[in-house]
């Protein structure tokens, strides 16, 4: 793994989950991964719906370098581009994309330090970030999804009810998922149909 890249944990995996699940009643589906990283929440949704077309972001050169690196060596198509959150996005598609999905930094600044050495040890700019980055995704999520689109994002474990606000001041259907521990790990919600 390169460095200045994060390495995804299992919890992830139920951040996939719920992703997959909002899409699957959509007919090849736009979907956005923000905030990339290696790439594998993007390449796992492209990996089980085939159809879609999967963009990701990050604001790291490393990390767009090992996306496309790790999209390659397994096969998959992602569009792969540098900058912040949606901002390199192609301005067509305002409106039309059908699922926008992250792991953001999320760890409090002071609960740093209490973290285990082996996590410590992956970027800090990948790590900590509490929801201000959940905030933003709020933000931004209407003017980008189709209506009836969904925000999908991991979470700290004690977050589930600051982002669940943060979401429902701008998003409808919103709802925090447990993980396989039975601690609050995902935070979803649905743009609008307008």
């Amino acid at each position: 793994m390169r460095p200045g890249v994060f390495v995804p944990r299992p919890e992830t995996e139920g951040l996939v989950e719920a992703a997959l699940e909002t899409i699957a009643d959509a007919p090849s589906p736009t979907v956005v991964d923000v905030g990339t990283g290696t790439g594998a929440v993007g390449l796992a949704i492209k990996r089980a719906r085939p159809d879609a077309r999967v963009l990701a972001t990050d604001v790291s050169e490393p990390a767009v370098r090992t996306a496309k690196e790790n999209a390659e060596r397994h096969g998959l198509e992602m569009e792969i581009l540098r900058g912040d959150l949606l901002g390199p996005l192609p301005p067509a598609l305002r409106g039309r994309v059908d699922l926008l999905v992250s792991n953001p930094p999320y760890v409090a600044r002071e609960a740093y330090e209490s973290l285990p050495r082996e996590v410590r040890a992956e970027p800090f700019e990948a790590l900590v970030g509490g929801t201000e980055v959940h905030g933003r995704l709020a933000e931004l999520a209407p003017v980008w999804l189709v209506p009836g689109g969904s925000l999908v994002v991991e979470i700290g474990d004690d977050q589930g009810a600051d982002v669940r606000a943060l979401f429902e001041s701008r998003l409808a259907d919103v709802e925090v998922l447990p993980d396989l521990a039975g601690r609050d790990r995902v935070v979803r919600g649905r743009a609008s149909r307008r």
